[in-house]
């Protein structure tokens, strides 16, 4: 019985540190050591702070009183290439698109986490993009059917936007500097947010999503060889224009992109203009508390004046393209969802 109960003892395989149980003492070698009997400190839970008030704003790329931006003070002057100095947004709306705040930042039902949202127009003032007709709402005389750009094949179509919308015709942008996201860019668009724990929580992170248009002159790369840089594919090296989005600490701040938006391009002349696209951009600013500012910027083009067709298509009567859907950009609007 003696040897039957010391052999039961040394086979025991609950066992960690020498321990006493009825009369035997088990001293397991090393092998045998499990942690089973150990007493395991509960994972600590990390502390998590949820901020009040709207979870969504969403802002439309007009002007006009009855959407987010005023007119500019002129069209031919646009707005200071600046921190600070673009055309800011005044009122912004809930989600389903329902009013939310109508008299700027200082209105009570303004969120406190959006601390501003402003876009660079392009005019006299702007020194990175001092052609008026580059970036800029849609005024009456654009907006009217005889705005015309012909696809390839020579068939007509109107290549505007509709009246007081917010675009970027690339036929007017040939001279503009070449973006990079830095605080001088003269074609952006810029988000602030309060990263304040009454404001935001730690946790919380932003989605954005963006509506727009996007058309080309060229479907596809004239030279598939110039999408490579240094033996590295490189989209936007054969894209007729590029924008791109960066996540700073600093409006200031001047950093690498995190995503490039443009390309793909969702549409080009060759299909008069067509193409909506809604595009979802998630800002992970719960990573790093001084995360602050969220920027979209047109970084660059290749298209040039002389460029195969681009005035024949893109080109109109008046000497002004004004033709975002030949080649450009319509932005609709951008909602930033708290997650």
């Amino acid at each position: 019985m003696e040897e039957t109960f010391s052999v039961l003892c040394r086979n025991f395989w609950l066992v960690v540190l020498p321990f006493v149980l009825g009369g035997c003492v088990f001293t397991p070698t090393a092998p045998q050591a499990i942690s089973a009997l150990t007493s395991v400190a509960a994972t600590p839970t990390p502390a998590v702070t949820v901020a009040g008030g709207v979870k969504a704003v969403k802002i439309y790329f007009q002007a006009s009183t009855n959407s987010s931006f005023d007119a500019p003070s002129s069209n031919l002057l646009g707005t200071v290439a600046a921190v600070g100095s673009g055309l800011q947004a005044k009122r912004i709306y809930n989600g389903d698109g329902s009013a939310l705040a109508l008299r700027g930042t200082t209105d009570p039902s303004w969120p406190a986490w959006l601390t501003s949202f402003e876009i660079g127009v392009s005019g006299s003032s702007n020194a990175s993009a001092t052609n008026a007709h580059c970036a800029n709402f849609v005024y009456s005389t654009e907006a009217i059917s005889t705005r015309d750009c012909k696809t390839p094949l020579g068939v007509t179509y109107n290549c505007g936007a509709p009246l007081n919308q917010f675009r970027v015709s690339e036929w007017d942008c040939t001279g503009a500097s070449v973006g990079n996201g830095g605080p001088s860019d003269g074609i952006y668009f810029r988000a602030v947010f309060n990263r304040a724990t009454t404001a935001l929580g730690t946790n919380e992170n932003i989605l954005a999503v963006i509506e727009y248009s996007a058309s080309a002159l060229n479907a596809a790369p004239t030279n598939p060889l110039n999408c490579f840089s240094g033996g590295i594919f490189t989209p936007e090296s054969c894209s007729d224009f590029t924008w791109r989005a960066y996540l700073k600490r600093s409006a200031l701040d001047t950093v690498q992109p995190f995503l490039v938006m443009v390309p793909p391009i969702s549409s080009s002349s060759l299909q008069a203009g067509t193409g909506l696209v809604a595009k979802q951009i998630f800002l992970p600013i719960a990573a790093d508390p001084t995360f602050t500012t969220f920027q979209l910027s047109r970084t660059g083009s290749i298209l040039t004046p002389a460029t195969t067709n681009f005035s024949t298509q893109c080109l109109n009567a008046r000497s002004t393209g004004d033709s975002p859907l030949c080649a450009g950009m319509i932005f609709y609007s951008i909602t930033f969802f708290r997650i």
